[in-house]
């Protein structure tokens, strides 16, 4: 039996759906304002962007921690490369 595209479709968005982890919807909060809101700390998105900026400052930190770690963890199994050192062709994340 065919089936429309319709339902198709629909059966994707479904399977999308079961599949996805992102926020839950209570965690998912939107704050209102514009974008000269976000520029100024005087206002809740401006002080909503402002601590988000912090905690990826923070979890940058982390991440280069780790890093530092793990790099130092191979080079005493004998890995002579450098995880930070980027190759000539690919771009740095």
């Amino acid at each position: 039996m065919a089936q429309s595209p319709e339902q198709s479709d629909s059966r994707q968005a479904e399977a999308v759906d079961e599949d996805f982890e992102g926020l839950a919807p209570e965690e998912d909060w939107e704050v209102p304002g514009g974008v000269n809101d976000s520029l100024s700390q005087n206002t809740k998105l401006g002080r909503a962007v402002h601590d988000a900026c912090l905690e990826l400052d923070a979890l940058s930190v982390l991440e280069k921690e780790n890093l530092t770690k793990a790099s130092d963890l191979l080079r005493q199994l004998g890995y002579k490369g450098d995880l930070f050192q980027v190759e000539e062709g690919e771009e740095p994340n």
